[in-house]
């Protein structure tokens, strides 16, 4: 079981607002999912994302303004890229930035639970890349076992940059 944290309504609405806010602003520079999940998909899969990140943020009491127009910003506090998933496993792609940290949320806003997090560089490595679910969408699938726990993220941070 992870760490709780959990949104209250108004969090829950300003993160939501964001993730519309970005889906409309791809749609309109006429960006596509990278990620091949149905456009149908598009604003639910930004909208967690969004609630994720918020919800990292709140667990690690920093501000939290969704970075909007830039795409190549860190997540949460510029040291911190939240992963929000609904499955048992961390999601990488190849895309993602080669540095820096993933912490792992599963769960659908409001309420989440910290996994745990990974390096990149070690995240990255290829016996995690598969196509997990058969779906033509292969990635680096860390399973939850495989996450250092929080409590060294704050403390040791300098040791896995």
């Amino acid at each position: 079981m992870g760490i709780p944290v959990t949104l209250t309504n108004a969090e829950w609405f300003l993160a939501a607002c964001s993730g519309v806010m970005k889906t409309i602003q791809n749609y309109r520079r006429g960006a596509t999912n990278k990620d091949g999940i149905d456009e149908n998909r598009g604003w639910d899969a930004t909208i967690e994302g969004e609630c994720g990140e918020a919800a990292l943020s709140k667990y690690f009491n920093l501000w939290w303004g969704g970075n909007h127009g830039n795409y190549k910003a860190v997540d949460v506090g510029g040291k911190y890229q939240a992963k929000t998933t609904g499955t048992d496993y961390l999601i990488l792609r190849k895309r993602d930035p080669d540095a820096g940290n993933y912490v792992c949320l599963k769960g659908r806003a409001p309420s989440y639970e910290i996994q745990g997090w990974i390096d990149a560089r070690t995240g990255k490595d290829p016996k995690y890349w598969c196509d997990k679910f058969n779906n033509g969408r292969p990635a680096f699938f860390i399973p939850f076992r495989d996450l250092y726990p929080m409590e060294n993220i704050r403390d040791g941070l300098e040791n896995y940059i």
